[in-house]
């Protein structure tokens, strides 16, 4: 048995031959610091023995409860109560195998805060033992279910809703869940969580026909010479764009930004020798080098070859909903997502929910609030930061000013771009100005709203930049009219009329709009390279491209707007414009030199993957306080550019040749 006076004397005797504190009266801390030890104290009393881990200190306790947990779906079938459905299995499995015998459960409680009461050890244990309760299980078949899916397609077999059906019965055998029968509801919500549709073409765009190559360069001749002829009637000032603040020489003094709502037809031009086509599209290397494209075109697959793919399908593109919210399907109203708008929806007199506070939201929610309608919510997660727009009409002063002095518009211009650089010191780099920054927007949001409660809901409590940072002037003003309501408590489930919060309340809802944004983290074609090897099984782990453009492994391939060349700060369009640059460079470069394939290399992709998220590890994009759509699940920033956009200039402006790998 083992004496714990002689422990405690030892301790005493030792912290006093040290002189590292003096004794004192006892405050309420140490009080119960030092019931814990006790309760350490006693259990090694009363426990016939006692080892020691070596393995296992307070530094890595607390780190333990802080690593990243992922939180499985809800599914209909589950009979769980949701107090266990937030522990995945690796967490519990840590538990269990740091509750070993001997050890309190108050040190247990230490290193798992989340960890509450005894009851849970137990649960804990016997969901370990079946290798996980019924959610995680059934959240493992579904994921089977799924890859199956994904091998099925990528080599263009048919699939059908027998064949899920049968993968799942067959997966729930092997995983030991009772009662599960693949009904047509589990299959339905299946499909809608994972976004699988019957096939159909669902977009058309235009394709040219493939010419001779004597053809293209009579036609090139051609133009040429006609070029050369009407060239000189035109100046700088006659060059039109849409946009005028992504280029230089766009600067034109009669027009300014456009109204909402205002549509114009400025240029119309017709499109030769085009047949339409689905823009479904899965590109491969063939042996000899070159890019084989299957396109669907009027119900039938056709093949078509290429040298170089430029894959511009936008960031962007493909809508994201939640998929930790119960009984979407059961919804017997209108439902719509701000990326796949609905035109034809009536608002007029209608109960109006909007999920999601992020960029989408804050533009349709003051226009959806104007459309008459009888109540609008607003759930809201997390309160975004909100700059105000600065848009105003432009004076005819001005307008002439701008004209005879054209300087002007350039100062301006560069000014513009410098104060957007700047912030790469308060986003990046992390100066203390950034402190200064976040009082100016907060400033802006004591000033829009005076009531206290509300304005506690909308103060971030994350960095700002660690999100997008957004731009509105009527969002404030829209969430104070009597016909808007902010709600922050979480959504629980969605019934056929109606949406419940965690808290009880349940809101009578007409038409749900998700402001959900979009899924950044995978890309929306499926591509294939050298040996087979899919895009999608490449970037299972992260998405990585070297100078966010080019990939190993896929020749021939370009990527704009690619991993970690996004900004947060700035205008995007002075990346592409870099990117275009690069790209006509290489292609310049492999003419000139009779090549027939480019390829980076993998060390020099990795050494550059490497020396970006050292820099991003030291942003607020990862350090922060937030998660958001510029990471990964493991929180990884995959999609932003840590520096200044002259640096990427610099390094976007000549092909480095000798860190690829050219094929004739």
């Amino acid at each position: 048995m083992i004496n714990i006076a002689n422990i405690a004397k030892r301790v005493l005797d030792e912290i006093l031959s040290r002189n590292i504190a003096q004794i004192t009266k006892l405050t309420e801390e140490e009080n119960s610091i030092a019931g814990q030890m006790l309760d350490v104290l006693n259990d090694i009393f009363t426990s016939n023995s006692y080892d020691i881990d070596n393995d296992i200190t307070l530094e890595l306790v607390d780190n333990i409860d802080n690593t990243d947990i992922d939180f499985t779906s809800e599914d209909d079938s589950s009979n769980f109560t949701s107090e266990y459905t937030t522990f995945t299995l690796d967490y519990m499995r840590k538990v269990v195998d740091f509750a070993r015998p001997g050890i309190a459960f108050t040190t247990v409680q230490h290193a798992f805060p989340r960890v509450t009461y005894p009851m849970q050890l137990a649960r804990f244990r016997e969901y370990v033992q079946n290798d996980g309760n019924r959610r995680q299980k059934l959240s493992r078949l579904e994921q089977f279910v799924l890859e199956k899916f994904k091998r099925a397609r990528d080599t263009n077999l048919p699939v059908h809703d027998p064949d899920i059906r049968r993968w799942s019965l067959t997966q729930a055998a092997i995983e030991g869940i009772d009662n599960f029968v693949a009904s047509n509801k589990w299959l339905s919500k299946f499909k809608r969580r994972n976004h699988i549709r019957s096939r159909k073409v669902t977009r058309f765009t235009s394709k040219h026909e493939v010419f001779h190559k004597e053809e293209i360069h009579q036609a090139g001749e051609e133009f040429v010479t006609e070029v050369k002829r009407i060239l000189p009637k035109y100046k700088l000032e006659s060059i039109f764009n849409t946009d005028q603040s992504g280029f230089n020489y766009e600067f034109a003094s009669n027009r300014t930004l456009s109204f909402r709502n205002e549509r114009s037809t400025f240029v119309t031009v017709q499109s030769l020798n085009a047949t339409t086509h689905s823009y479904t599209v899965m590109p491969l290397i063939n042996a000899a080098g070159r890019l084989v494209i299957t396109i669907q075109s009027n119900n039938q697959e056709k093949q078509l070859f290429a040298r170089i793919i430029i894959a511009a399908t936008g960031p962007l593109s493909s809508a994201s909903y939640p998929n930790d919210i119960l009984g979407i399907d059961k919804f017997q109203g209108e439902m719509c997502h701000t990326a796949e708008w609905n035109k034809t929806i009536d608002f007029k007199n209608k109960h109006v929910a909007v999920i999601g506070t992020g960029a989408s939201a804050i533009q349709v929610v003051p226009e959806i609030q104007q459309m008459n309608v009888s109540k609008l919510f607003v759930f809201q997660r997390t309160p975004p930061w909100i700059i105000p727009r600065i848009d105003r009409c432009v004076s005819d002063f001005e307008k002439c000013l701008l004209t005879y002095f054209p300087i002007i518009q350039k100062l301006i211009r560069r000014s513009l771009y410098w104060s957007r650089e700047s912030l790469i010191f308060s986003f990046s780099y992390r100066w203390p100005i950034r402190y200064i920054n976040q009082e100016l927007v907060l400033s802006n949001l004591n000033r829009e709203i005076k009531d206290k409660e509300l304005r506690k809901k909308l103060t971030p409590t994350w960095d700002l930049g660690c999100k997008r940072v957004l731009i509105s002037s009527d969002w404030y003003s829209t969430l104070q009219k009597s016909n808007v309501k902010l709600i922050t408590n979480h959504i629980q489930e969605i019934k056929s009329h109606s949406i419940v919060t965690q808290n009880g309340d349940e809101h009578p809802v007409d038409i749900i709009i998700w402001s959900t944004g979009f899924q950044t983290q995978k890309f929306s074609v499926p591509i294939y390279g050298i040996n087979g090897c899919s895009l999608a099984e490449q970037w299972s782990e992260t998405m990585k491209a070297y100078r966010g453009i080019v990939v190993p492994n896929f020749p021939n391939l370009f990527i704009p707007l690619g991993p970690n060349s996004r900004l947060g700060h700035s205008s995007v369009i002075i990346m592409l414009e870099a990117q275009l640059k690069y790209m006509i460079e290489i292609l310049f470069y492999l003419d000139i030199n009779n090549l027939r394939t480019f390829s980076i290399k993998q060390h020099i992709h990795d050494r550059y993957n490497q020396w970006i998220q050292s820099k991003l590890n030291k942003s607020v994009w990862h350090l922060g306080g937030c998660h958001s759509w510029y990471q990964n699940a493991k929180g990884t920033v995959t999609t932003i550019w840590p520096e200044f956009t002259w640096i990427y200039h610099l390094l976007m402006k000549n092909f480095d040749y000798q860190n690829y790998i050219l094929e004739k």
